[in-house]
């Protein structure tokens, strides 16, 4: 190459036109195999393709191959300059190398564009772990304090987030992970040394002034992972088993609170991590350095380039790791759209692995029943039998019952009733098959052979069970099956007995000082429209008044629960209480909606109506004012009830 090219605007030029981050790295990659100066813009202009393009990987390979290559080593693997402009074909190497300061600084902005990488593309908790694994294991060694639940201090020990760039990339991802406040209170202390900080970073809004728990564990898991890792490769002496042990915990929790933060390729590139850190230790043996010293180290056949963009195998860490480090790995390469991954990653520590892999195989089932050609059977006939579990069938089940496979799901109760690995919900949804199947005749019959298997499994009698889990069977199998299954046969008296059913429920409820169900509440606050159905007002004003009591006791306990702040279960009791001519009950009921600034429409309606009927002047025109501030219009409600 000729060195008077300027390479480095090259790159630079293909920001403006959309990144054109390919073609950037193969003009690095003839740049670095020719040994042709690479110039500080250079690089950068390679980072903002990437970052242009969403080429967020390729970035933290190029950031990474930086480190090892050009700020790490006295003498650095690349051809690096200030600037290729100007050079003359016999220039010393010690005339253009940067200084310390100048990789410092070279190196904060090449994280930067890396982090606004990973941010464009919602991978907030990427770009964290990036910064705390470069700043700990390379900048500064020493940046973890030793009180690790300090998640402030913590972060404010690193010497990469004094950098405002850097700062502001990281205080961008903590405010998207729903830590805002966290965020603030970096902001408060860092603004002695800035201050123009808070120009650059304004007030946060409210709905981000909240602590992510999910996320936070999963901060302070990472920095335990990473530091475990540089003790790793500090020590003299090959890892032991206890060591893998204390690995794979660490592991499994920190990845599995990323995943819970919905940030799988945090947990992923944090495997990666974990991996590279126990391999690099495997690989400092005598015989490793023996060959090295007589070039017979594969690598040194290799480009120079091949090994900034090489897809590494870890496969060797994931035969040693347990079923749940493998489990949750296998989760995150599915949640992360990297189905093709997961499968190899399953079969690949399958083979030559005594442990019984019973999470993983039940994790690799969800990517499996992805694929229209997937046979279930045929995978399940070649686990073995200590792979079989209930969660396993009730994977499976899940799936289909969400497609509306009726006749799969019998065909998966079946294979689990002869296996041993029926569960109580694997029965509710064969229940919902029988149900919604096309069977003409016989579904009764079937759905109390279900109900016969899952008591004796409970060890209840078949009565006991269906009394006690009501509400769950008729969400699955509909009001019809379930009051046959009660042996409410009467179709005439059978919604009255689910009233009694509810109300008892209710009351042992709050005779044991516990939180009622959603489906007994809902259950009462109907009974108002239930019994207007039935004629003109066919029941005494004494019976009206003990139903409108019993909704209001409802009310009490659907507070305590949050679900009076449903709209639907607001309109259910508004509609009921006017059904039983409560109308002063229903203005109060809409009155504390209103003051909860609850915009639930029906309720308001009924309020309204309920106000002009008692002529309520005040609450009538509360709830017209109300009702109109939330964007409806009153014409048309006005005019009914006039």
């Amino acid at each position: 190459l000729d060195i008077s090219r300027p390479w480095h605007s090259v790159p630079s030029r293909g920001i403006y036109r959309g990144g054109c981050g390919d073609d950037a790295r193969r003009f690095l990659c003839e740049i670095i195999d020719e040994d042709s100066p690479l110039s500080r813009n250079a690089l950068l202009g390679v980072m903002r393709s990437f970052e242009y393009d969403g080429l967020w990987e390729a970035s933290i390979d190029l950031l990474h191959a930086f480190v090892h290559s050009v700020y790490l080593p006295s003498i650095p693997k690349w051809r690096f300059v200030r600037d290729t402009m100007g050079l003359s074909s016999d220039y010393t190497e010690t005339e253009a190398v940067l200084s310390k300061q100048e990789r410092e600084e070279l190196l904060a902005e090449m994280l930067t564009s890396t982090m606004r990488a990973c941010n464009r593309s919602g991978h907030f908790g990427l770009a964290i772990l990036q910064c705390n694994i470069l700043d700990s294991t390379y900048f500064n060694k020493d940046a973890f304090p030793s009180k690790e639940d300090c998640i402030t201090s913590t972060i404010l020990s690193q010497g990469l987030i004094k950098n405002r760039s850097v700062f502001e990339c990281y205080s961008h991802s903590l405010r998207k992970l729903g830590c805002g406040r966290i965020t603030e209170l970096l902001t408060r202390k860092l603004s002695q040394d800035w201050n123009s900080i808070k120009d650059r970073n304004p007030r946060l809004d409210t709905k981000y002034m909240r602590i992510s728990d999910s996320w936070c564990s999963a901060m302070i898991a990472m920095n335990r992972i990473i530091e475990t890792c540089l003790l790793i490769r500090r020590g003299n002496e090959s890892t032991s088993s206890e060591s893998l042990i204390l690995v794979e915990r660490g592991l499994f929790r920190a990845m599995s609170h990323c995943l819970d933060s919905k940030q799988s390729t945090a947990a992923l590139h944090l495997f990666k991590y974990a991996a590279k850190a126990l391999k690099h230790k495997e690989q400092e043996s005598f015989t490793k350095r023996v060959l090295n010293f007589l070039g017979g180290d594969r690598r040194s056949r290799e480009k120079p380039s091949d090994i900034i963009f090489e897809t590494t195998d870890y496969m060797d860490l994931a035969k040693q790791l347990g079923d749940s480090v493998n489990s949750v790995l296998i989760d995150s390469y599915n949640t992360s759209g990297k189905m093709e991954g997961a499968r190899i990653h399953f079969f690949e520590s399958k083979e030559d692995c005594s442990r019984v892999m019973v999470q993983s195989s039940n994790s690799i089932m969800t990517s499996f029943l992805q694929s229209d050609d997937f046979e279930w059977t045929d995978f399940l006939d070649k686990l073995s039998a200590e792979c079989l579990t209930p969660s396993t069938f009730l994977t499976i089940a899940r799936h289909f019952s969400d497609i509306g496979d009726c006749q799969q799901v019998g065909e998966i109760y079946n294979k689990a009733r002869s296996a041993g690995c029926v569960s109580e919900e694997l029965g509710l949804i064969a229940m919902k098959a029988v149900n919604e199947s096309e069977i003409s005749k016989g579904k009764m019959t079937i759905l109390r052979k279900i109900v016969r298997d899952v008591s004796n499994l409970v060890g209840m009698s078949e009565t006991d069970w269906i009394s006690s889990n009501y509400w769950n069977i008729k969400g699955y199998v509909g009001f019809h099956h379930a009051r046959l299954l009660m042996k409410w046969n009467d179709p005439k008296t059978s919604q009255k007995e689910e009233l009694l059913l509810a109300v008892s429920e209710m009351r042992k409820c709050v005779k044991k000082g516990i939180v009622t169900k959603n489906a007994p509440l809902h259950c009462i606050v109907k009974q108002g429209q239930l019994f207007s159905a039935v004629g003109e007002f066919p029941i005494s004003e004494r019976q009206a008044m003990a139903a409108i009591n019993l909704i209001l006791e409802a009310c009490v306990e659907a507070d305590r629960s949050g679900l009076f702040n449903d709209y639907t279960f607001t309109a259910e009791v508004a509609k009921s209480l006017r059904g039983l001519r409560g109308n002063k009950q229903c203005i109060s009921i809409a009155k504390a909606l209103i003051s909860r600034k609850l915009k639930h429409k029906v309720a308001v309606e009924e309020g309204i109506h309920a106000a002009s009927e008692e002529r309520d002047d005040d609450a009538f025109q509360l709830f017209v004012n109300f009702y109109e501030k939330s964007g409806c219009n009153s014409s048309d409600l006005l005019r009914a009830s006039s």
